[in-house]
């Protein structure tokens, strides 16, 4: 060790002392600090999440990986190949100095130099910290597991750029073995996930990914794997380069025995390998443990017993279609399937690049276009199976940036998502949906244009049940006829008022009511019609207007038909749907009111959920309707951002919250959710009130992760000061430094 500690130190100098090596470390610094400049660019522009602010800077452009082969390249090259061409090496060897003490110390030595070129870049952390205005902005977790990433590929690297070094006498030679060895080894993780289909294979080069490796570090995941794989790959490759330097030139007995040994080698370092990638441990380094399973879910997936459930995610992984969840929902899944120990199986399908698999996948669970675009999780146990949406995934919120306003997201669902599709999936009965009949309502099996075939498929694809009613009074039976939720779509005709009372009874005693209700006119088109109900709802909160909304600004042509973007309320029902678009067709006001306790105790609270723009109105006057010429009139008209859409739920029961609440949500519209109309985001909506009527949440108890985001705010004259400290203030200085030790040398 004394023999490796010494050439360790004179390699150091060495370095120190060539002014060659300041240039490097210049050019170092330009290019380093041209990416970080880039990085506050984009922080200038949009906001970024705090864990992983600086992933972009750590392996995220291509700067990075050819400048680090450059610079392991150029280091290495002299190390032992000058040696050679000297004629130096031989007096090394002969004094009492062995193969191994040469090989450890000079890599030391190069290792110790490239962490020097590594520690200016600190001060980048410092400006970025100084320019974020909260020093707590910033999460030193992923960035310090950034910094391990950048040691551990450069204790690997390295160690491949001494073994080039070793066998050759060419410095020249050896930089361009070093440099292509080392585009090997970036390129062929890469590669493999792209052209090569068997999985086995495909898996072992995935293992070697670097841009995978730093990406994950870069965002505060640290992996036992790689941190085993780039240890064990330094230490195997100085083995053999050790074993290299030992066989001298004619040596053919010592050659086979090298590579025998060098056999033996790679066999040591693959089965290390295997054994880390069978017993793994991931870290999570960010300060709100972003990526951390949630108690609730880990007892969850630990009472699956014998039970096995499959997970299968479409989403776009790379390209500019890329799905910007897919990183959260690939280390959730990951995660989650370690947790449950075999008994959860997860398939990423590559819609691309596995088309049959995606398709056969695609035709058996029935997943529309629409979700293979936006992205889906399917996940199935037993012959059940639980669509897990985007909606369902993640909250967004609009934000202004420099090119306008975009979408941030702000909570990622995905644990309380998944634990509600476990759930939904093992429990012995699915959520029973029952369409009622007799009113004039359309078939919930009809395929006609009017029939709700589409809408019952999609509950089904999400593990409802559905079937038809064809008597409420089965609804006053103890079991409400096994009915979760009663959708009421589109009746025509009044309820009897027994129908009535049982519907107050299954209400009050914690019953679910989705109702589709527009405008009802008579055969004349000349008034309006009652349903019979409408006392019933204005107890529980929800007044049904007698009137036709239109939005003229988002109207489809001179049809009664408008749609929705923004008008979505901050509820579980209607808050995913924010900027995606729904149709509404023929729709009635539909309002929240103050209510007062039922003579049954029961006490109801209501609220909007979607509401039309500022400019939409309540046409009354049924001629204008029927000519085509309905507008806004002045004192007879309501004008505004109408309710179309509100949901009440039941607050108190005899003075006390009540064990299972009752729930209503009532949408204006009869049309919005037939086949014709069943287009944009309607399905996704009216999924949503199910579930939420369902209460499939309701033992689901898991916070979102909220990630904290970090965005600059720099002037034109920080950000020309940011520019000069970077890209000439740096490196100048080391250029200076260079410039010095050259004059000490020289005199």
């Amino acid at each position: 060790m004394r023999a490796a500690w010494a050439l360790a130190k004179r390699e150091l100098f060495s370095y120190f002392l060539s002014p060659i090596s300041y240039v490097v470390a210049a050019l170092f610094l330009v290019v380093h600090g041209y990416s970080f400049f880039l990085l506050c660019q984009i922080l200038q522009a949009r906001a970024a999440s705090t864990g992983a602010v600086m992933q972009y800077f750590f392996g995220g452009t291509f700067l990075y990986w050819l400048f680090l082969m450059f610079v392991v390249s150029v280091l290495t090259m002299r190390l032992i190949a000058e040696e050679r061409q000297h004629g130096t090496l031989e007096p090394l060897l002969s004094a009492p100095v062995r193969e191994g003490a040469v090989i450890v110390g000079k890599y030391l030595g190069a290792l110790a130099f490239y962490l020097f070129l590594w520690a200016p870049t600190l001060a980048y952390v410092a400006l970025l910290r100084a320019h974020a205005g909260d020093a707590a902005a910033l999460d030193p977790g992923p960035i310090a597991a950034g910094y391990l990433g950048t040691l551990l590929i450069g204790a690997s690297s390295l160690a491949v750029g001494l073994l080039a070094s070793t066998l050759t006498r060419s410095l020249v030679l050896s930089a361009v073995l070093s440099f292509c060895l080392l585009s090997l080894l970036l390129l062929v993780g890469m590669l493999a996930d792209l052209y090569v289909k068997h999985e086995v294979l495909r898996q072992v080069l995935l293992y070697v990914n670097l841009f995978y490796h730093m990406e994950e570090l870069g965002r505060g995941i640290v992996d036992s794997r790689r941190v085993v794989l780039h240890l064990s790959l330094a230490a195997a490759v100085l083995l053999a380069a050790a074993r290299a330097l030992r066989v001298r030139p004619g040596d053919r007995i010592g050659s086979a025995r090298a590579l025998a040994e060098g056999t033996l080698v790679l066999a040591l370092l693959v089965g290390v390998n295997v054994l880390s990638a069978r017993h793994s441990l991931r870290s999570d380094w960010t300060r709100t443990r972003q990526f951390t399973l949630s108690d609730r879910l880990r007892a969850l997936l630990a009472e699956l017993g014998e039970r096995q459930v499959a997970a299968y995610v479409f989403m776009y992984d790379d390209g500019a279609d890329r799905n910007d969840l897919y990183d959260d929902v690939h280390e959730l899944l990951l995660r989650a399937q370690r947790a449950a120990r075999g008994r959860l199986q997860v398939e990423f399908i590559d819609v691309d690049r596995d088309r049959e698999r995606a398709r056969l996948l695609a035709e058996r669970y029935r997943i529309s276009r629409d979700d293979l675009r936006e992205g889906v999780i399917v996940v199935e146990s037993g012959g059940r199976q639980k669509f897990i949406r985007r909606a369902e995934l993640a909250e967004y919120e609009t934000r202004p940036t420099e090119v306008g306003p975009a979408q941030q997201l702000v909570a990622f669902r995905g644990e309380e998502a998944l634990a509600s599709a476990l759930l939904s999936v093992l429990e012995e009965r699915a959520v029973r949906v029952c369409f009622s009949r007799g009113h004039g309502e359309p078939e919930h099996d009809s395929l006609t244009g009017s029939g709700l075939s589409d809408l019952s498929e999609a509950l089904r694809r999400d593990n409802f049940e559905v079937r038809g009613l064809d008597q409420m009074d089965v609804l006053a039976t103890p079991d409400r006829g096994g009915c979760d939720v009663l959708a009421v779509v589109g009746p025509e005709r009044p309820f009897l008022p027994r129908e009535v009372q049982i519907l107050a009874g299954f209400l009050d005693g914690g019953g679910s009511l989705l109702l589709l209700s527009g405008p009802v006119l008579d055969r004349g088109l000349g008034r309006f019609v009652e349903l019979g109900i409408e006392p019933l709802l204005a107890a529980r909160g929800i007044r049904l207007g007698q009137a036709v909304v239109l939005d003229p600004d988002r109207r489809l042509g001179d049809s009664l038909a408008w749609l929705v973007e923004d008008g979505y309320a901050d509820h579980p029902v209607s808050a995913p749907l924010m900027h995606r678009r729904t149709l509404w067709s023929l729709v009635r006001p539909v309002r929240p009111v103050p209510t007062v306790p039922l003579p049954s105790g029961s006490l109801w609270s209501a609220e909007a959920l979607v509401t039309t723009g500022e400019h939409g109105f309540a046409e009354t006057d049924l001629e204008a309707l029927a000519a085509g010429t309905a507008s806004y009139t002045q004192g007879r008209d309501e004008q505004g951002a109408l309710p179309v859409m509100a949901a009440a739920v039941e607050k108190e029961r005899a003075g006390r919250p009540p064990e299972r609440p009752g729930r209503i949500v009532v949408l204006g519209s009869s049309q919005f959710g037939s086949n014709d109309t069943m287009a944009l985001y309607n399905r996704d909506l009216l999924l949503s009130a199910v579930a939420y009527l369902a209460d499939v949440h309701r033992r689901v108890l898991i916070a979102p992760k909220r990630p904290e985001a970090l965005r600059l705010a720099l002037t034109e004259d920080q950000q020309r000061r940011l520019l000069l400290v970077t890209l000439v203030g740096m490196p100048l200085m080391a250029l200076l430094l260079g410039a010095g030790m050259f004059w000490i040398r020289r005199a």
